[in-house]
């Protein structure tokens, strides 16, 4: 076996090599990421082959915010003529490996090394090649995503400004900046361009009719508004012009992207009420391969949705989630289960409500939920069929909610003794009492 470590920064790698052993069998050295840099890797790669025989060859990168691609995607292209193993590394996880060897100084050359060393001592699962259209996918989520958070942004501007030039208005804003708003804002900045026009003019605007219209222009007479200036009005309607863009560009990649993913995915995720044709798609970028998860628990924590134990001594924390992986997934996953509990019988809807009757709060509720509704997803990803609401049995799900209930109460146990004469802490012994309380 022949490890490659690379330490990529912007426009060139460190390359350490070292065998089985851990002794380095080159000088570590440096290529750049161009087209020449990637033909002198090929021959780097050719030299490590004819060496190793019919050993296999791992080469380890971290995520360095893009700047590993080219590399990533040269050694994926390779495997089809070598036996390769490339592995795209958490930089996190890296250091702490590293934190390890002490009394080390630490550069490019040393870091290249000890990336070599981390994938020949840890027992981690190769990085597989995704898709073009995977990777497509993947992009235009992201692209969405920055859309919708830089359209967010703009409207809380935008309601400053009606806050100050035309405060009236917000009577129209309860529930958000429409976008008959928008057009409105983007002709008429003020109460004071209102004022100078007429029901007609207003009524051109969609979605806006005519009993509506007359109440903009009453409300326009009566604002107390202060006067806007020239640049001020400019400002208003192209951010209100800004808004409406962004909206449709991610309107359109998003209808784009449902079309592509419908011809790309053979799941069924789409039958699963609560999860739309969007979120499908959100779900087959990230998950890229269901096979690279052996079980529903590595998957979940794929996700960040495994709850963390942060136990010690007599002190007991609230569970939470690790948050790790992409958090498009759980924003998806949140507004999916909000869908579903609106649905009698599903299998969701009956957890939440289990949850809110116990008197666990509606986030609390919902984040277990959305691990439900995960559960669900992994299943129809691993089975391939479509979803049956009534698939769980009921009987058994309620046992598994009270052996669940009982499990938590036992939680709070340390040990087997209930013995209150031991030099114990008061929140231990207060804590053995309640257990013999309920035994």
């Amino acid at each position: 076996m022949i490890c490659f470590g690379l330490d990529v920064s912007k426009g060139y790698t460190n390359i350490g090599i070292i065998n089985e052993q851990g002794i380095q069998l080159k000088e570590t050295f440096l290529i750049d990421d161009t087209k020449s840099g990637h033909e002198a890797f090929k021959e780097t790669i050719k030299w490590a082959v004819k060496l190793n025989g019919d050993g296999v060859i791992k080469i380890g990168m971290e995520s360095s915010g893009g700047y590993e691609l080219n590399f990533l995607n040269l050694c994926f292209n390779m495997q089809d003529e070598y036996d390769l193993l490339v592995y795209r590394l958490n930089p996190l996880s890296v250091k702490k490996f590293i934190e390890t060897d002490l009394h080390r100084a630490k550069n490019d050359d040393t870091n290249a090394i000890d990336i070599a060393k981390y994938i020949l001592k840890k027992d981690i699962r190769p990085t597989q090649k995704s898709g073009k259209e995977i990777q497509g996918l993947k992009d235009v989520v992201k692209a969405i995503e920055r859309d919708v958070k830089e359209s967010t942004k703009l409207r809380n501007i935008v309601q400053m400004y009606i806050q100050e030039y035309f405060p009236e208005l917000l009577k129209y804003c309860g529930y958000g900046i429409n976008d008959w708003v928008l057009k409105l804002l983007s002709k008429y900045p003020t109460a004071f361009d209102i004022k100078l026009t007429n029901t007609v003019n207003l009524t051109e605007i969609p979605y806006l009719m005519e009993l509506k219209a007359k109440d903009i222009i009453e409300l326009a007479n009566k604002s107390i508004a202060a006067e806007a200036g020239f640049l001020t009005k400019i400002s208003i309607k192209q951010t209100c012009k800004r808004i409406l863009q962004i909206d449709e560009s991610a309107s359109e990649m998003k209808r784009e992207m449902i079309n592509i993913n419908k011809k790309l995915s053979l799941n069924r995720l789409s039958t699963i009420y609560g999860i739309g044709d969007y979120t499908a798609g959100v779900l087959t970028a990230f998950t890229v391969n269901i096979d690279n998860f052996s079980d529903f628990k590595k998957y979940t924590a794929f996700f960040g949705l495994d709850p963390r134990a942060n136990d010690s001594g007599d002190e007991i924390k609230r569970r939470r989630i690790t948050k790790k992986g992409n958090h498009i997934v759980r924003k998806v996953l949140y507004t999916s289960v909000l869908t579903c509990i609106s649905k009698e019988g599903h299998p969701v809807k009956k957890m939440y409500d289990r949850l809110r009757n116990r008197g666990v709060p509606h986030y609390s509720a919902a984040t277990a939920c959305m691990r439900k509704l995960l559960s669900i997803v992994f299943g129809i990803l691993k089975s391939g069929k479509d979803f049956d609401i009534n698939y769980e049995d009921s009987k058994k799900t309620e046992e598994q909610s009270n052996k669940s209930i009982v499990q938590k109460k036992l939680r709070l146990k340390k040990c087997e003794s209930l013995n209150l004469d031991a030099p114990i802490s008061i929140k231990e012994r207060k804590r053995r009492i309640k257990i013999a309380a309920m035994s």
